[in-house]
C-alpha cells in the first residue's frame, strides 16, 4: 500500500510522513502481526495513548490505519476493519468538544 501512496503523491515526502506515523504510533504494537489477525482491541492500544495528548496525529495514525485495513479488506486478507468500532470507545477529543454554548440568562443569573 505504501508503494501505491508513493506514485500517487508529486514529491513523494506525503507517503513518507504517512509511513513514518504509522512506524512511530502503530507499528510498536502491531508490528508482527498479520493484517488479518490486528483486533479492536490492537487498534485502540496504538490510538488511546495519543487521542487526547496528540490528538490531530492520533486522527491521522487513525486514518492510515483505517485505510490500510480498508485496503485488506479490499485485498481478501480480512473480512472486516476494526477502525469502524472504535470511535465509540474512544470518544470524542477533548479538543474537539465544543465549550458550552453561554447561558442566555446575564452574568447575576436573572
Amino acid at each position: 500500500m505504501h508503494e501505491q501512496e508513493r506514485a500517487s503523491s508529486r514529491d513523494g515526502s506525503h507517503p513518507d510522513s504517512w509511513l513514518d506515523s504509522l512506524e512511530r504510533y502503530a507499528f510498536p504494537r502491531i508490528r508482527n502481526r498479520l493484517v488479518s489477525e490486528i483486533t479492536s482491541r490492537d487498534v485502540l492500544e496504538v490510538l488511546m495513548p495519543i487521542w487526547h495528548r496528540k490528538a490531530s496525529t492520533a486522527r491521522q495514525v487513525r486514518q492510515r490505519l483505517h485505510a490500510v485495513l480498508q485496503w485488506a479488506v479490499a485485498m481478501k486478507l480480512r473480512v472486516d476493519n476494526p477502525c469502524d468500532r472504535v470511535g465509540r470507545v474512544l470518544g470524542p477529543q477533548r479538543s474537539a468538544v465544543s465549550p458550552p454554548a453561554p447561558s442566555a440568562e446575564g452574568n447575576d443569573g436573572t
